[in-house]
């Protein structure tokens, strides 16, 4: 057991102190950041002052008032004046930098509105969505007017319809605990996939590392072949558990001493309304995907002589930690899906599909229990394999294919 510590302890430190982790620990930390503080970040580097917009009134009505009072009553970023002279002018004008834009209103051949927009960039979208926004104001007033309706009448007319869903199924969801759900799904989901890439990739480069040295030789001769993969395993789990607390830590303390944002109080707004039972469950499904496929990266790094074949001898683990992702995207929508309730069992799949089906839906628990237990026993089966695999791939050095280097692997490990 003390050997098992060993090989814990050593893998751990030696990765935590590792460049590569502290400047990728810090990425995170900073996208995070910013993220949480989005809200403040684009207010303090937005521009305050008001986008001046000229308005050359071409149509057979004259609007610009009505345009005037709508853009004032909708937006503190824009402001417009009524240009008297041609449109020669007004671009001379936005080429001297005294407007942002002009904008050139219309009566179409059937009567009704039409404006053109003219600047020296048209990427600034919030301006040009405020100008479109107001003009299709004021051609509502304007048709109502004709029409004879009152603001209330007119009130009517756009208001949404009351549309409520409601399950017959007293056990069924509702749509505010459904969507809930939905986005802790989608996160958690995200996270066990690029924790089994990175961590994954991680462990298989540790053991090809180890054994591209040859300190894989004295190693193997002190620790037994399950110890030592089990040890990396463990080793990178606990490596990759520091990495999310200090990750979300030190973004919680940014949050706190700099001030809460609206970004940072619906995030901790959503994250307490969610169920306790469906947090466990996160971390279950978490903890069984990472040791899934971190026991076929600890296999395949075995049977890897350099550190350079790593990338294209784990390809096809990748592919399938892409293909359950896809499947937990596409599931989404379709969390019913017979593909998706066939899927939730199938090994490999089940973190991830079986968590989005538990998340959305009220499945019995037998159906949960049954996919936890084949895959626990996937992952038993992998360890054995793996074991066999492990003490005879550190021992083979070469350039053949992984196919070939497996069966040699176990070939050898016979032989000892």
């Amino acid at each position: 057991m003390n050997k098992f510590w060993t090989v814990v302890s050593h893998t751990y430190t030696s990765k935590i102190k590792a460049r590569s982790f502290i400047i990728s620990t810090l990425i995170m930390v900073i996208v995070l950041g910013v993220i949480v503080n989005f809200d403040k970040i684009t207010s303090a580097f937005s521009d305050s002052d008001h986008k001046k917009i000229a308005v050359i009134d071409n149509s057979n009505e004259n609007i610009y008032s009505a345009l005037k009072q709508q853009v004032d009553s909708t937006s503190n970023k824009v402001s417009i004046s009524s240009f008297e002279g041609s449109e020669a002018a007004a671009k001379k004008a936005v080429a001297n930098d005294e407007y942002e834009g002009y904008l050139i209103i219309s009566t179409q051949a059937d009567g009704s509105l039409a404006g053109t927009y003219k600047a020296s960039k048209i990427t600034d979208n919030d301006t040009i969505k405020a100008i479109q926004q107001s003009l299709q104001q004021v051609k509502v007033m304007q048709a109502t007017q004709q029409l004879g309706l009152s603001s209330d009448q007119v009130a009517d007319v756009f208001t949404p319809v009351s549309f409520e869903k409601v399950a017959l199924d007293k056990h069924a969801k509702t749509e505010k605990e459904i969507n809930q759900a939905s986005g802790l799904v989608y996160v958690v989901n995200l996270i066990i996939y690029i924790s089994i890439l990175s961590f994954g990739t991680m462990i298989a480069m540790e053991i090809a590392t180890e054994k591209a040295s040859r300190v894989m030789e004295i190693i193997i001769s002190s620790v037994s072949p399950v110890t030592q993969m089990l040890g990396k395993i463990i080793g990178i789990a606990l490596l990759g558990i520091t990495q999310y607390i200090v990750i979300f830590g030190v973004t919680y303390g940014v949050a706190s001493v700099f001030g809460k944002s609206s970004s940072a109080d619906s995030i901790v707004g959503y994250v307490k309304n969610v169920p306790i039972s469906l947090m466990l469950y996160a971390i279950l499904f978490f903890l069984i995907g990472y040791f899934l496929f971190s026991t076929l990266f600890a296999t395949i790094g075995s049977l890897v002589s350099r550190v350079e074949d790593i990338n294209q001898a784990v390809a096809p683990i990748t592919f399938l930690a892409v293909a359950t992702f896809l499947v937990s995207v596409f599931g989404l929508n379709s969390p019913e899906s017979p593909v998706i309730t066939v899927m939730s069992f199938v090994p490999f799949f089940t973190p991830i599909v079986m968590f989005l089906r538990v998340g959305i839906l009220d499945i019995p628990l037998w159906q949960v229990v049954t996919g936890i237990v084949i895959n626990v026993a996937v992952i038993f089966l992998l360890i054995f394999i793996g074991m066999r695999v492990y003490k005879g791939g550190v021992l083979m050095y070469g350039t053949n294919s992984v196919w070939r280097s497996l069966k040699g692997a176990i070939r050898l490990t016979k032989e000892n």
